[in-house]
């Protein structure tokens, strides 16, 4: 479930789209050191949120959930008894949620949605008699998504989207003959998005409110779409296929899935978040992309980060706030490591880091 989300999120990366000036762009952990470092999450106040990797060796079992302060990434407790982690949503409070495991890789292990909070942490449970749960999203009121794996059932999904809130972990529904399924966002009013996969109908977008499973709808002639994000006017975006193949971020209108469009040239493009006024990132071809007012414009790449005549080989925004600062990562290696986690402000509220900074 993990790897598919983090391979959508940077769907095939390939090309570079010229950029323009509109956003500056800055290096949230220049000075630590750490190889891979993901920004996944930003509040309101610009609180910004991801994981590393600080042995820079790309094993699952090393994640660890880190918190952006004062240019640096400020490493993170997770549940006792398990040695790795991610922080994938934080609120306005600071509240943030994601997940901590002992999973070691080809060992088996529990994985456990995780609530983040000044270093101390809780775990947000699972559905009765399982053992493993992920959260996703997390609301202003304190009101988490995600999924667990439902070990009560001897016919049902694998997993089921749910809902963590007050302590209690609650099914947020399926559609009929569904393998497994997960909640990937929530809004202010508890009003849920995310998708399932099924033998018969394929991956679905679906919305989660009152009680009731809704699917979303496809790009016509396609056979899958995802939900990835939804904003308190309801406005949901997320991934859906063309017939050929390609995919496009989306926006779901009325059962339909909209194309938000690609880079000029692109044949890609993926969204991972909305704010509440309607502005979507994501990607397009491997470059970080920000959706607005019917066009897809590139956010720039670190300065620096590459040489004059080599691309950079991916970039991607995880999310959005309400005043526009948009977090995500870049990267260059011939071997696909380094990355580097970015906040994107826009020109006119950039502040440059300081000299030696990058």
């Amino acid at each position: 479930m993990r790897a598919e989300l983090i391979a959508l999120a940077a769907l095939l990366a390939a090309g570079n789209a010229q950029a323009r000036e509109a956003y500056g762009v800055q290096d949230l952990s220049p000075t630590d050191g750490f190889e891979l470092i993901y920004a996944t999450a930003i509040n309101n106040k610009g609180a910004a949120a991801g994981y590393t990797d600080p042995t820079g060796i790309l094993k699952y079992q090393s994640w660890t959930p880190v918190l952006f302060q004062g240019g640096t990434a400020v490493l993170q407790n997770i549940l006792p008894g398990t040695f790795n982690g991610a922080i994938t949503a934080i609120n306005n409070d600071g509240l943030a949620v994601g997940w901590s495991s002992n999973d070691a890789g080809p060992m088996p292990g529990v994985t456990r949605a995780t609530l983040f909070y000044r270093n101390y942490t809780v775990d947000l449970g699972a559905l009765p008699g399982s053992q493993d749960s992920e959260a996703l999203a997390i609301n202003q009121r304190g009101v988490a998504v995600g999924y667990s794996d439902d070990a009560g059932t001897t016919s049902g999904p694998v997993t089921e989207p749910v809902m963590f809130a007050n302590g209690i972990v609650t099914r947020l529904g399926v559609l009929p003959d569904t393998v497994f399924g997960v909640a990937t966002a929530i809004n202010d009013l508890n009003q849920a998005v995310g998708y399932s996969v099924s033998f018969y109908d394929g991956t679905q977008a679906l919305l989660f409110a009152n009680g009731t499973v809704t699917p979303l709808g496809q790009l016509p002639g396609g056979g899958y779409s995802v939900a990835t994000g939804i904003n308190n006017e309801g406005q949901i975006v997320g991934t859906a296929q063309l017939p050929n193949g390609d995919m496009r971020a989306v926006m779901f209108e009325n059962g339909v899935a909209v194309s938000l469009g690609t880079l000029p040239g692109g044949s890609n493009s993926a969204a991972s978040g909305i704010n509440n006024f309607g502005q979507v990132v994501g990607n397009s071809d491997g470059q970080a992309a920000l959706f607005q007012n019917g066009t897809v414009e590139a956010l720039p790449n670190l300065p620096g980060l590459a040489a004059d005549d080599e691309p950079v080989l991916f970039s991607g925004a995880s999310a959005i706030n309400d005043r526009g600062q948009i977090v995500g990562f870049d990267s260059f290696s011939p071997q696909g490591g380094l990355i580097h986690p970015v906040m994107w402000t826009l020109a006119a509220q950039f502040v440059p880091p300081p000299p030696g900074h990058p």
